[in-house]
Order: C-alpha cells, then structure tokens, then sequence
C-alpha cells in the first residue's frame, strides 16, 4: 500500500484529535471542523484553549472530511463506537501519535490562532 505524507493541515487535524483523546472526548468529522474553525457553541465552548483551536479558519467541510477519510485509510485515526448514542467517533492510532511526534521532532508546527474576518458593512446610513 501506498504511504500518505504527513503535511501542516494533518498534523493539525491529527493533534486536534490526540488532544481531545488524552481528555477522554472523541469528536466526529463536523467537530474536529468546528475546533479547527475557531467555531464557539455548546460542543466547542470548552476547548476554547486547545492549541489547535482556530488554526485552520480556511479548511472547509468537504476537504476536512477527506482529509479525515485519508488518516483513516491509511491508519493515522481510527473510529471508535459510543453505545450511548449508536454514532462513531475519531480515535488516533499508535501510528497516528507516533507519526505525529516524529514530524513534530523534525518540523516547526505554528499553532497561530486565526481570527474571524469580520464582513464589511453592505448597507450604511449616511446623514447628509
């Protein structure tokens, strides 16, 4: 099988997904999505100071979502079941952390937060 190469955005998507792990959080696709996003609700309110909240503002919903499908088939994260709720979960596997400590080790990883661009006004009251 062939190898997948480890980039920026993945390593960012498989520590988002190792540091919800060690915490005991399993996120699906759509909440590794909100936390890389910067996206603040009642799921994401509480890991506000991840180091990979807000990293990947640009990523949208069908490139993470493949991006995620690739490091699970070529075995960077796996998928976990929750009985609670009958839905699958990420999971990183021993591949996936080592992988991610070796590139870690070798590559500086810029964990800049990115803020939200704010939309200029489309209608503004002018008094003359």
């Amino acid at each position: 099988m062939a190898s997948y190469k480890l980039n920026i955005t993945s390593v960012k998507v498989l520590e988002t997904v190792y540091l919800l792990n060690n915490k005991n959080y399993y996120p699906n696709y759509i909440g590794v999505l909100k936390i890389v996003n910067g996206v603040v609700d009642e799921d994401t309110s509480k890991f506000v100071s991840l180091e990979t909240f807000s990293t990947l503002t640009s990523k949208k919903g069908r490139q993470l979502a493949s991006m995620i499908h690739q490091l699970i088939r070529y075995g960077f994260l796996t998928y976990i079941h929750n009985k609670k709720d009958d839905e699958m979960y990420l999971r990183i596997t021993f591949k996936g952390e080592s992988n991610l400590e070796d590139f870690k080790k070798h590559h500086k990883v810029n964990y800049k937060k990115n803020s939200k661009r704010k939309d200029k006004p489309s209608i503004a009251y002018i008094n003359n």
